[in-house]
């Protein structure tokens, strides 16, 4: 008697064992849990060797680390399970990079935007290769094409930046980086370039100004200070430097000179609500308190954001009373001034609301 034996594709069970570790795996990568998920794949991997993305991660997880050598391994297996992953082919291009093999690393970001001409990754290494090796007009026209790819990108506006300075093309540079901000702003990398260019163009001030910002984004507060002081010399920081230097000063716990700092702003914008905003809170801060009042009062003169100064004028109470007549004197005080609020508040403005 002739017998048949069934041996062939893998049961449904087995199958969702399989996918089940697999997306376990990547919780634990997500995690950082690093060993753990290297156990994870291969445990995926003794059970279906086929299985294209858990090689894929492995060869990801292995890049990550330093060990190229088996993330390539891992990356050519998973391709050549499946070769059409865009992602399979530039996680190759960027081993190939670090292992030296800079052509093969450009066939497989080329590949990669073959695939899927949205791999915008992808163009941007392309971009830093042929930059790196001196050809700026080949890295120019990748990145436009990377921009075109995605207009909304930052990055490819902060790289064409780059490249368009290295060929001192400086306005177009400018222009680059002013996009890129525009689409992320206040990212202290393309503050810090755009700083860069302004002294390549001799506008010292504009280039201080930008490295001031950069190095307070960073949390450099000394660095940043050093740098705004050159454009406080001029004169001609608007509102928002004035309060980006007075905050450097505060995150260095030297607030009697954010004072001063915010004074100086309101000399030149005796009208910017949010100077005086910042001043009042420091002020209080400090435990000035009749000083806080003060200022509230000479906003009130300048009819600044009514509401928004009414606010802050009730609840300006000292955080420690010297008298005890004093406690008396703002519960009174402040009874009194919420009570007059409440009754010259209305909701039928977007302020109020």
């Amino acid at each position: 008697m002739q017998y048949q034996s069934f041996i062939g594709e893998k049961s449904k069970s087995d199958s969702d064992k399989v996918e089940k570790l697999h997306k376990e795996a990547l919780e634990l990568l997500h995690n950082k849990r690093i060993v753990e998920a290297e156990n994870k794949l291969k445990e995926v991997l003794r059970l279906d060797s086929n299985h294209a993305h858990a090689c894929l991660n492995l060869g990801t997880l292995f890049y990550t680390s330093e060990r190229y050598s088996e993330a390539l391994e891992a990356i050519l297996k998973s391709l050549e399970i499946d070769s059409s992953q865009a992602l399979g082919h530039y996680t190759m291009g960027l081993i190939l990079e670090k292992l030296g093999a800079i052509y093969k690393a450009i066939q497989a970001y080329q590949q990669a935007i073959h695939i899927d001409y949205q791999w915008i990754d992808a163009y941007n290494q392309l971009g830093h290769i042929y930059g790196e090796a001196g050809d700026f007009e080949k890295a120019e026209s990748i990145y436009r094409k990377a921009i075109v790819v995605k207009p909304k990108h930052f990055g490819s506006y902060l790289n064409l930046g780059n490249i368009l300075l290295e060929q001192e093309k400086i306005d177009e540079a400018i222009t680059a980086y002013e996009k890129a901000l525009e689409l992320k702003p206040r990212d202290s990398n393309i503050l810090y370039n755009m700083g860069v260019a302004f002294e390549a163009k001799k506008d010292y001030i504009e280039a201080a100004l930008n490295y001031g910002y950069s190095f307070y984004r960073q949390g450099k507060y000394q660095e940043a200070i050093k740098e705004y002081q050159k454009v406080l010399e001029t004169n001609n920081g608007d509102v928002f430097f004035y309060i980006a230097l007075a905050e450097c000063h505060k995150s260095l716990n030297e607030y009697e000179k954010a004072i001063i700092i915010y004074e100086q702003g309101l000399k030149n914008y005796p009208k910017s609500t949010i100077i005086y905003l910042n001043l009042i809170n420091t002020l209080q801060h400090q435990g000035k308190i009749k000083e806080a009042i003060s200022i509230v009062n000479k906003a009130y003169k300048l009819n600044l954001n009514l509401l928004s100064f009414q606010l802050e004028e009730q609840r300006l109470l000292p955080i420690i009373y010297e008298k005890e007549k004093d406690i008396e004197f703002y519960r009174e005080r402040f009874i009194k001034s919420l009570k007059v609020l409440t009754h010259q508040t209305y909701l039928d403005t977007p302020e109020a609301k």
